[in-house]
């Protein structure tokens, strides 16, 4: 595919914050789009090991790749550069909308947000305190042919609600000029002083003709992407046999051609002596890849997520694989169709609304 070009839009929607934690806000703000310059926001962190990566929602990585099997990031008031990631991680579970991709040679200007904020719940968050939701809005970004722009915007409200691990703002309908908050998502949630909360995963419009609500996901909803895998803490004397095995399904447009081939590679885990023991087998899937027909680039995604099986064979441990699989691509927002006859698994790719 040819180049896609980023330009620099200044900003029309923070006026009104203080122009330290203005500065704050754009400093670790950057987007993720795919190639058409669609896509969504993100906020830059500082991973453990010192890495920089755009923390963002799984399911804005998952479009960008699925819709034109590419997927670039930038750090816009930084550098009219966009970039493929050099890795990226998504969270396995259901309800954890997160991911993030690792930036390569961030501008000294650039300030993340460190490790220890953006993987911490910030408690003391109430009800009725002021939240800034940002991010780049599809409605004020401008995309013509292979060039983007992108124009910073935050939405100035109250936390409404929290609900498990999810912060609740509103929208006031009557005042709001955006048709959609498409693009923010990913974006990040901030209190008034500038502390980071959560990364915006959904918007619902005019829940009433007045009202209308963003949801953001704080950090314990995302631990999978924070806390390193640790054996179980009384493994099975004996220790482990482990095995990898790869395996692929098909993903399918609505026409019946192939949009893409996602591979999978799992890890298996079985006890050496004691089969009794309640630890005895578990796998986890390692990676995914997304490989696209007539395309040369491929997308590992580092991915967790546990399963069991009950017979202790070749088959039976593939099929625990196969069916954990799937169950992950359902999850994300793909349709598994039954198996063939011959035994291959097709998916059929769901219509993006």
């Amino acid at each position: 595919m040819g180049k896609l070009y980023l330009g620099i839009s200044h900003d029309a929607h923070i006026v009104a914050i203080d122009k330290k934690i203005r500065g704050k806000l754009l400093s670790c703000a950057g987007i993720i789009v795919g190639a058409d310059g669609r896509g969504g926001s993100g906020t830059f962190v500082q991973l453990k090991d010192g890495q920089i990566a755009l923390l963002t929602a799984k399911h804005v990585v998952l479009e960008c790749i699925r819709a034109t099997g590419e997927a670039y990031i930038a750090a816009p008031y930084f550098e009219e550069k966009l970039r493929r990631p050099q890795m990226i991680r998504m969270d396995s579970s259901q309800q954890a909308d997160a991911a993030f991709a690792i930036f390569s040679d961030p501008s000294p200007k650039m300030q993340p947000i460190p490790y220890c904020d953006w993987t911490t719940d910030v408690a003391e968050i109430k009800i009725g305190d002021p939240v800034l939701a940002c991010g780049f809005p599809g409605s004020l970004r401008q995309v013509s042919g292979r060039s983007i722009k992108p124009i910073f915007g935050s939405l100035n409200d109250r936390v409404r609600s929290r609900q498990g691990h999810t912060i609740v703002c509103g929208i006031n309908e009557l005042n709001e000029t955006l048709p959609t908050f498409a693009g923010m998502s990913g974006g990040g949630l901030f209190s008034h002083d500038g502390r980071f909360l959560g990364i915006i995963v959904n918007e619902c419009r005019k829940i009433t003709p007045t009202h209308g609500e963003i949801h953001s996901l704080i950090p314990s909803g995302y631990a999978e992407l924070y806390r390193e895998f640790k054996l179980p803490c009384n493994p099975p004397k004996g220790g482990y046999i482990g095995m990898k095995r790869s395996i692929a399904l098909r993903l399918f447009n609505a026409d019946g051609s192939t949009r893409a081939t996602v591979g999978c590679l799992g890890e298996f885990l079985l006890a050496q002596k004691d089969l009794t023991h309640p630890y005895a087998r578990f796998g986890r899937m390692l990676t995914l890849e997304f490989i696209f027909p007539n395309g040369d680039v491929h997308y590992p995604v580092n991915i967790e997520s546990l399963f069991t099986w009950e017979e202790d064979t070749e088959e039976g441990m593939l099929a625990a694989l196969y069916e954990e699989f799937r169950f992950l691509l359902m999850r994300m927002g793909w349709l598994v169709s039954s198996e063939e006859p011959d035994g291959t698994s097709y998916v059929q790719v769901k219509p993006l609304m």
